[in-house]
């Protein structure tokens, strides 16, 4: 219904070039030798036009089922043994510049015309396999040239492209940041980005809204009635905008294994996505944060019956980042961990569970002892009531889910996901720090979940880590909310933060 630039939709323009060296004449020599007939011209064009359509097709053909990846027309360029090729032929590489992301070249000797051409037209480039890789990066380095890339086989390709696809999503990430205090932090989010590193480091731009103005918007059909901005003509829910509204509650009622929720309910918290993407859209937006704690001592959560905890599930399992607590940091985290991994990630509160004696220190917000803290000292919880049924990925069968309430007097709604069913499963989490100067990456393993019967901000996973303390101390640098995807993508996001001229800190 609405029409927002997804990040996740970002298009990496990947072109081809395959060199082809084609002898003048018979010769062996210290770089060449067989047969005579072998040795020919003739043999050169024939050989090396097959092989280019095999690499074309195979090769390319496997990089095009990325998800993301639009392979351009693969070129083909003859080079004599006198090393050189013509102007039409640099001119072939060169007519879509602008739009490429990526130049890959393979082909014997390929190096010497991916460097000139790079040197020239200042285009990213990467060498096919060792060989190319290690000559065209180290020459190019030598030289100044950052966007050269090194990669060893097609899975390091594969890592290569869901990164400059990710570094190119957040190239083109501006987000409708919702405030009320200021345009830099909130009280539950202190540990968010702490000056404009953001966009020098990764291109994000923000569009800021007042919190307020947001909430008046939520009215139906008062366009002109906003006692904020009297006598303008704004954007307040409409009856259409109703319509899609019921559409979505009516897919997450009739979907959920249990539902606690009076449809009411469910309907004021909706009515938050909807506007949400209404105003990215008129914005330019494509991503959304809002303050928790500041917007709530406002009492109008409560005077509007709703909280936005359902407002950022249905929008990060549309593909469209959204964080609550107006946590900026983590909103980047989650748009960088959603195109690498192509599900959507779940943000939350992420803390080692220090234990003793039957009991966990500080007991809040559903976490609690369970008895596989006794065998394992190293059991970490994500937990807030964010959650979505697509961290295994968009395309990937949807977790079970229950709707309950938020709030003990029953509005709010939120979906509460029972991640005992994912015991033994693999989890990536990831943040930047607050000058986005580094990465944090880590995985654990799931031992159980908590909160799925709970109302309030107790919905979790408890996973297990490596070395407890080790993951605390470098956390420590990086905040208290780490979005987590299913699987293990740490090597996905080591490239990233490589490519991204930033230090990863793996836990």
């Amino acid at each position: 219904m609405y029409n927002i630039k997804r990040v996740v939709d970002v298009k990496l323009n990947v072109q081809l070039v395959y060199v082809a060296l084609i002898h003048e004449y018979v010769y062996e020599g210290p770089c060449r030798f067989g047969p005579k007939e072998c040795l020919t011209k003739e043999f050169d064009l024939m050989n090396q036009g097959e092989i280019f359509k095999a690499w074309s097709g195979g090769y390319g053909g496997a990089l095009s089922q990325l998800p993301g990846i639009n392979l351009m027309d693969s070129i083909y360029i003859k080079m004599s043994d006198e090393f050189f090729i013509t102007d039409e032929d640099e001119a072939r590489m060169a007519e879509h510049r602008a739009e490429t992301d990526l130049y890959i070249f393979t082909g014997m000797r390929c190096e010497k015309i991916a460097k000139e051409f790079a040197m020239k037209y200042h285009v990213p480039v990467a060498g096919e396999g060792m060989f190319a890789s290690t000559v065209l990066a180290s020459t190019l380095r030598a030289r100044g040239y950052e966007e050269v890339y090194d990669m060893l086989d097609f899975p390091d390709a594969m890592r290569l492209l869901k990164a400059l696809r990710a570094k190119k999503a957040l190239r083109n990430m501006r987000i409708l940041a919702a405030t009320r205090y200021n345009s830099t932090d909130s009280l539950g989010g202190l540990d968010t980005v702490c000056n404009d590193g953001a966009t020098r480091m990764l291109g994000v731009r923000y569009n800021y809204f007042s919190a307020h103005e947001f909430l008046d918007m939520m009215h139906l059909n008062e366009n002109d009635q906003n006692h904020t901005l009297p006598g303008r003509d704004v954007y307040n829910l409409t009856d259409e905008d109703m319509v899609e509204v019921e559409k979505i509650v009516e897919h997450y009622i009739s979907n959920a294994k249990e539902n606690d929720m009076d449809r009411k309910y469910v309907v004021n918290s909706v009515k938050a996505s909807v506007l949400a993407r209404k105003l990215m859209e008129h914005f330019q937006c494509n991503a959304f944060t809002i303050p928790c704690p500041d917007l709530c001592a406002t009492r109008r959560m409560n005077q509007e019956q709703f909280t936005f905890c359902f407002n950022h599930t249905i929008l990060n399992e549309m593909g469209i980042p959204s964080a609550c607590e107006y946590d900026l940091i983590g909103l980047y985290s989650i748009a960088a961990l959603a195109t690498l991994t192509n599900k959507a990630p779940y943000m939350a509160n992420t803390q080692p569970c220090v234990y003793h004696d039957g009991k966990v220190e500080g007991e809040y917000a559903g976490i609690s002892y369970i008895p596989e803290m006794d065998s394992d000292s190293n059991i970490y919880y994500t937990g807030h009531a964010t959650p979505n049924s697509k961290m295994h990925g968009f395309d990937a069968e949807p977790m079970e889910y229950a709707l309950r309430p938020f709030t003990a007097s029953g509005f709010g709604a939120t979906m509460r996901v029972d991640f005992n069913q994912a015991k033994g499963e693999t989890i990536t989490l990831m943040r930047f720090n607050p000058e986005c100067t580094k990465i944090m990456v880590a995985k654990g393993t799931v031992v159980g979940g908590f909160g799925y019967d709970s109302t309030g901000c107790t919905e979790g996973i408890y996973f297990s880590v490596e070395d407890k303390l080790d993951y605390f101390r470098k956390q420590a640098q990086f905040g208290l909310h780490m979005p987590t995807v299913f699987g293990d993508h740490v090597e996905d996001v080591k490239r990233f933060g490589e490519i991204m001229g930033l230090e990863v800190v793996v836990a």
